[in-house]
């Protein structure tokens, strides 16, 4: 499953990708181009020499094509920045448009963003404080965690 990413380029976005479910993307001057056997379902694509989904021997629906998804910060012709803000403008076609009725692209789905971390609490440290353990005894551990907004 490839789901709830942006991909900007001008190259094709997949190589030998088979029977994939590929939905809730957004495709900035990135063909979509190079799966088979593959379903697309609520993906937007902009700006690419071709943007046609589904194609070939792929199935889907509900996909946005040569759609402006309208992020908040992006210039283009860039590629990736951390200075652009890939979040869906109100007025964005790909807002509350995914399968889950969120946005579609980074900031849909369970909420993932640029990092890759989820915004649930991530374990940083983890220690054992007793590396002896007696049998029905006790093992005590200590944790440090933080949470991503």
């Amino acid at each position: 499953m490839i789901d709830n990413n942006v991909f900007i380029g001008s190259s094709a976005a997949f190589s030998d990708v088979h029977y994939a479910i590929i939905q809730n993307n957004v495709f900035y001057g990135a063909t979509p181009k190079g799966a088979s056997n593959s379903t697309f379902n609520n993906n937007i694509t902009f700006s690419a020499s071709d943007s046609a989904l589904p194609y070939g021997n792929n199935g889907g629906s509900q996909n946005k094509v040569n759609v402006d998804p309208k992020f908040t910060k992006f210039t283009a012709n860039m590629g990736f920045s951390y200075d652009h803000d890939y979040r869906l403008q109100a007025s964005s076609p790909g807002k509350n448009a995914g399968t889950d009725k969120t946005d579609i692209g980074i900031y849909g789905g369970i909420g993932f963003s640029e990092t890759g971390e989820p915004p649930v609490p991530v374990v940083r440290v983890f220690t054992i404080l007793n590396g002896v353990v007696a049998p029905n005894g006790k093992l005590n551990i200590k944790i440090s965690a933080e949470a991503k907004n």
